[in-house]
Order: structure tokens, then C-alpha cells, then sequence
């Protein structure tokens, strides 16, 4: 669970409610009452940002089945979905986002199934690993400004042939055709001529919330 604000504390709530042990539960989270708050429920809480690739591997120790994104703005949960989905690649991923306008992208970069909060989103995002992997089971306001952005664009004709990390430091994900590559995988990948990147811009820095 990244996020564990308004929708990720009423998916967690859901879970414990239908069978889910509390200690197959993982919250990650950057505000310190809520870290005492899973805990309290009995879930493994972890303090940190849960854009952050180091928090998240730090975070699990073995094999994940499903990761449910529940922060907010929703640049942070593109790329809260983009780096669990490249840490794992097999996990279903169930992302919660504001605007309508994301669905589509945020399914495009690494999840499984989005859904908006404008629904009942923390049961909806359970439903959906449900529906999606059979999971086993008998708001803040937004910021003023994003810290970041994420971009997409075509490689370079001076980049093809050339390992990723080495031509775009800040890539996150390749696109090539109908197969999406992350993460480590991402960074070793030879780039092709009709290939896309998928870049992070970075903004002036701005602290973002759980929702």
C-alpha cells in the first residue's frame, strides 16, 4: 500500500475486513501519523516517500503480488506505479488518481487497473486486484504546483544503438511497441528508432500528500 491517507487507509480497512492478515500488509508512507496509525492496525509500516526507489526496495523483503497506489498529485502516483511495477514486474497494480484525464496514461505506464477518486476509491482499488489477480479475500487539497512532470517522446536518431541510462539519464521506462520496459531492465535496453521514452521533468520541489 503507497499512500496511506483517506483512500489508502479504507482499502486497508476492506482488506482487514474480507480475511487479509494484518501482517501481509506493507504501508508505505511519508507522514509519520499515519505510519502509527497501519501500525496500530497491525500492518508492517515503513516511513518514507513512496516515489522513491530506495524506500520501496527497502520496504519488502521477498516476492510482491499486488501493490495498491493511493497518493496524491497524480504525478506522484505515475510514478509511485511506474517504479513498483518496475521493482515487480509480475504484481498487479491497482492505482488511484483524481483527474479522469489520467486513466488512460497512468494504465499505459505500469498499471494493471485505475481507478478515479471520485468513486469509493479505496474498496474500488481492492475490487479491482480482485477482479484483475484474484486476491484472496472472503482528501487534501492538491498543491499549486507539481514537482515534477512526466514526459513522453520518440528516441533520437544520435540515441539508437546506445544503452538507455547512457543517452537519458532521467528515463524511466522505454516503450516499444506493445511491450513496456522499467526499471533496471529499462536501463540496459539497446534503443531502437521507433521507440518511446518515458522521462521525468523535474519542477522546483514541492512536497506532495497521501490521499
Amino acid at each position: 500500500m503507497i499512500g496511506f491517507g483517506v483512500t489508502g487507509l479504507s482499502a486497508v480497512r476492506y482488506l482487514l475486513d474480507h480475511g487479509i492478515r494484518p501482517a501481509d500488509l506493507i504501508v508505505v508512507d511519508r507522514r509519520r501519523e499515519a505510519i502509527e496509525e497501519a501500525t496500530e492496525l497491525g500492518a508492517h509500516a515503513v516511513l518514507g516517500d513512496g516515489t522513491n526507489r530506495l524506500v520501496l526496495t527497502q520496504a519488502t523483503s521477498g516476492h510482491v503480488l499486488h501493490v495498491v497506489v493511493a497518493v496524491v498529485p497524480d504525478e506522484a502516483a505515475v510514478q509511485a506505479t511506474m517504479l513498483a511495477r518496475g521493482l515487480w514486474p509480475t504484481a498487479t497494480i491497482a492505482t488511484a488518481v483524481r483527474s479522469l484525464a489520467r486513466v488512460a496514461f497512468v494504465r499505459r505506464h505500469g498499471a494493471d487497473h485505475v481507478v478515479t477518486t471520485s468513486e469509493s476509491a479505496g474498496t474500488a482499488l481492492v475490487h479491482a486486484l480482485h477482479k484483475r489477480s484474484g486476491l484472496a479475500t472472503s482528501s487534501p487539497p492538491m498543491p499549486s504546483a507539481m514537482p515534477w512532470t512526466v514526459d513522453q517522446r520518440p528516441a533520437q536518431a544520435s540515441e539508437v544503438g546506445h544503452e538507455l541510462h547512457d543517452c537519458v539519464p532521467t528515463a524511466v521506462g522505454v516503450l516499444r511497441g506493445s511491450r513496456r520496459y522499467w526499471g533496471a531492465e529499462a536501463a540496459r535496453l539497446r534503443l531502437a528508432a521507433d521507440d518511446q521514452i518515458v522521462v521525468l521533468q523535474s519542477r522546483t520541489p514541492t512536497c506532495h500528500t497521501e490521499t
